[in-house]
């Protein structure tokens, strides 16, 4: 990092050189001196020096010069560098000049001539410590900025993710409804074609109930139905006690006669050339 440096201007050399010895003796290399016998000429140093990127923080100058005034020089120096502080010598007491200065040059101090070199340097010094605590507040407030944008920006960000992610949970809200409405409807339709169904079984058992009573309530001859139907299944009932029972008994005796007679002929004895038993159709020798 450069130095800073402090320009001292006078239209007299000795005055010049004394400025630049008491700064040289209490500074020593902390700070570039330069020092210019005219504006125009102070005007040319500090445009060379802030060309090359070296910051001006004082600029020490003096009231009454031929061509351009102290204050005149000040204010052209503030319109470029506003920040530079600036201190103005006079050995006359010129009222508007200062308040040109101060107005119009934010002029940091005046100093009378002859100056004490020790309320001189301490002045520098103050001025010198001003422009370092502003040129760092400054860059302080600059990179606070530009923290500020960037969080400005990442809040839009996050904002702009946010609003989509509400969006998409929006249109799946939105998706859901949908396919919630389509299911209650094909509720509805399976509800109504069951209840229509079962309307259709009712309506088709009542109506066989109402032909049913019909039948009975307006049909005279139905008692006497049942009547004849009732004697019939009595005597079905009678007919099997009375026939079919003793027909069925007698059977069953002629069969077990039948399977009798077969056995016996099955148990017979034969004695002639080897004596031969058959019993229950099964043969045995007796040799």
């Amino acid at each position: 990092m450069k130095k800073p440096a402090v320009i001292c201007v006078d239209d007299e050399k000795i005055v010049l050189d004394s400025i630049k010895q008491q700064l040289i003796r209490h500074f020593g290399e902390d700070l570039f001196i330069e020092i210019a016998e005219s504006g125009e000429e102070a005007l040319e140093i500090m445009e060379e020096l802030h060309g090359e990127g070296t910051e001006i923080a004082l600029i020490i100058s003096d009231q009454i010069m031929p061509s351009m005034k102290g204050d005149e020089l000040l204010i052209r120096v503030h319109e470029n560098l506003p920040n530079t502080r600036k201190i103005l010598l006079t050995g006359q007491a010129d009222v508007e000049a200062v308040g040109n200065a101060v107005n119009q040059a934010d002029l940091y101090r005046y100093i009378s001539k002859p100056w004490d070199e020790t309320d001189l340097i301490l002045t520098g010094k103050e001025a010198i410590l001003s422009y370092h605590r502003d040129k760092t507040l400054e860059i302080q407030n600059e990179e606070l900025k530009e923290l500020n944008n960037n969080l400005e920006l990442k809040v839009k960000q996050r904002t702009h993710k946010i609003r989509e992610q509400h969006d998409e949970i929006v249109r799946q809200n939105e998706e859901i409804t949908t396919k919630n409405e389509e299911l209650k409807q094909s509720i509805d339709e399976l509800t109504r074609a069951r209840i229509g169904r079962r309307a259709i079984l009712i309506t088709f058992f009542i109506g066989i109930g109402l032909f049913i009573l019909s039948e009975v309530f307006l049909e005279p001859r139905i008692e006497q139905y049942f009547v004849n139907t009732m004697w019939l299944a009595m005597g079905a009932k009678l007919f099997i006690a009375l026939i079919l029972q003793p027909i069925d008994k007698l059977a069953e005796r002629i069969l077990l006669k039948h399977i009798r007679r077969r056995k016996s002929r099955d148990n017979r004895i034969n004695l002639s050339d080897g004596a031969a038993i058959i019993a229950h159709g099964t043969k045995i020798n007796l040799n």
